[in-house]
């Protein structure tokens, strides 16, 4: 449509979109399609992520082996972030077998905390609602499940480092005594870039699992449950496969100057 008015603000015959549209395709191979979905990347965004890259472009998948990379995710009950598409007659949109039920809990979500790392599927911790500050960081996830899976992993490898973004439960200055208290190292993560913490695919991997399940949970201790079983059924090759592919996905970032890439 935009192309269509700015074409005809000068032409001496004007055209319609499907003409427009017909010429993009037929011409220069342009169709129509659904954006890819990615986080906002300014000129600075881009510089920091590429000077990070270029810092640690010689990390190997032995050297990636020892991250631990958590983050926290939030689920909304009804809503499913594969998209669905309905194959059907003329006159059938409103049966059953071609309806997507809705709920009226739909806006209801429930948020966790995971951990992954080679060869290993840390715990799933359910994060209750005004329990996301940064003391309630420290003592649910910190100086617990977090503490014990660093811990463990630190005693059977060694110096293992921990990937955190940047969000202020995860910056503040009592989670930063607390770490420099207990000697926790950090792996560095530049902002707005979840295509360098590999536990964002696992993220996406559970979603395609709980809303492939055969019955879809309507309600939040459901969703909690059937997020529960899922998770647990995720396979460890599915993680060392994420977490292998991670020094060529800092050789594409670093080719892109910082841009986006395929993660």
């Amino acid at each position: 449509g935009d192309v269509t008015q700015k074409y005809n603000n000068f032409a001496s015959q004007p055209v319609n979109p499907r003409t427009i549209s017909r010429h993009l395709n037929n011409d220069f191979r342009l169709y129509q399609r659904r954006p890819a979905k990615k986080c906002y990347l300014d000129e600075e965004h881009q510089h920091r992520r590429y000077e990070h890259v270029k810092e640690y472009i010689g990390l190997t998948v032995e050297d990636f082996a020892c991250v631990l990379f958590t983050d926290e995710m939030s689920f909304e009950l009804g809503r499913n972030s594969q998209q669905i598409l309905s194959w059907r007659r003329k006159g059938e949109r409103f049966l059953d077998g071609c309806l997507l039920p809705t709920f009226k809990s739909g806006r209801s979500s429930v948020h966790v905390w995971g951990a992954i790392a080679h060869n290993y599927r840390g715990p799933l911790v359910f994060q209750e609602k005004g329990h996301r500050d940064g003391a309630s960081y420290i003592r649910d996830i910190l100086a617990g499940p977090l503490w014990d899976a660093y811990s463990n992993l630190t005693e059977m490898r060694g110096l293992v480092k921990v990937l955190e973004d940047g969000a202020p439960v995860h910056t503040c200055k009592d989670a930063q005594k607390w770490r420099a208290e207990h000697g926790m190292e950090l792996f560095p993560h530049p902002a707005n870039s979840p295509d360098i913490n590999a536990i964002e695919n696992v993220w996406f991997e559970l979603k395609r699992r709980v809303n492939g399940r055969e019955t879809r949970p309507k309600n939040v201790m459901e969703l909690k449950v059937a997020m529960m079983e899922e998770w647990q059924k995720i396979p460890i090759p599915y993680i060392n496969h994420i977490i292998e592919s991670m020094p060529d996905r800092y050789r594409r970032i670093l080719e892109a100057k910082g841009g986006h890439i395929k993660a």
